[in-house]
C-alpha cells in the first residue's frame, strides 16, 4: 500500500502566522483607539469654538438690528428693535440670550463693561426706575487659558437720537 503525501502547513508555520496576525490586530486596535480619542478631543474643541463664534455672530446681528440698547440689571442688556426685543444675561459661566426662545451658551466670561457715550455704566449709575442707554459692550471669554476680547459698538442713527 502506498502512502499519499498530504500537502499541509507545519505547526511552526501556523504558529508564526498566528503571532503575526495578533501583532497586526493589536497595532490596528491601538491605532484606532488613538485616532478615536484624537477625533473626540478635536470635536470637543471645535464645539467650544463654534459656541464662541455663534455668540459673536448673534451679538453683532442683534447690535446692528437694535434701535435701542438698555442696561438691564447689573449683568444684562435689552436690545430693542422695531419688531422684537432681545435680552442678554451675562454670567461667569454662561451667556443667556432670550428672544422668542432662550439660548444658553456655556462660556467662561469675565470683565463685563458697558458704556454710554464713552462713560462706563456701573451699578452705582444704574437705577432700576430709569433704564440707562448703552452704546458699547465689552467682555472677555477665556478659552484654553487664553483671553479673547469681545467688543461691540452701536452707532445710533440721528433719527433714533432725536427721538430719545
Amino acid at each position: 500500500m502506498s502512502r499519499a503525501k498530504i500537502q499541509a502547513f507545519t505547526i511552526l508555520e501556523v504558529t508564526v502566522t498566528m503571532i503575526l496576525a495578533a501583532i497586526v490586530i493589536s497595532i490596528t486596535y491601538t491605532a484606532f483607539d488613538i485616532i478615536s480619542r484624537s477625533f473626540q478631543n478635536y470635536k470637543e474643541k471645535q464645539e467650544e469654538v463654534a459656541i464662541m463664534v455663534k455668540v459673536d455672530e448673534l451679538l453683532n446681528k442683534d447690535f446692528n438690528r437694535a434701535t435701542l440698547l438698555l442696561k438691564n440689571g447689573p449683568d444684562g442688556i435689552i436690545l430693542k428693535s422695531n419688531d422684537q426685543q432681545t435680552e442678554y444675561l451675562f454670567g461667569d459661566s454662561s451667556i443667556i440670550r432670550t428672544t422668542l426662545m432662550a439660548d444658553t451658551f456655556k462660556v467662561h466670561m469675565e470683565d463685563l463693561q458697558m458704556y454710554n457715550e464713552r462713560k462706563l455704566v456701573t451699578t452705582e449709575t444704574f437705577d432700576n426706575e430709569k433704564a440707562v442707554r448703552i452704546d458699547e459692550l465689552s467682555f472677555t471669554i477665556t478659552y484654553q487659558e487664553r483671553k479673547i476680547p469681545y467688543h461691540y459698538y452701536k452707532q445710533y442713527s440721528s433719527e433714533n437720537l432725536i427721538s430719545r
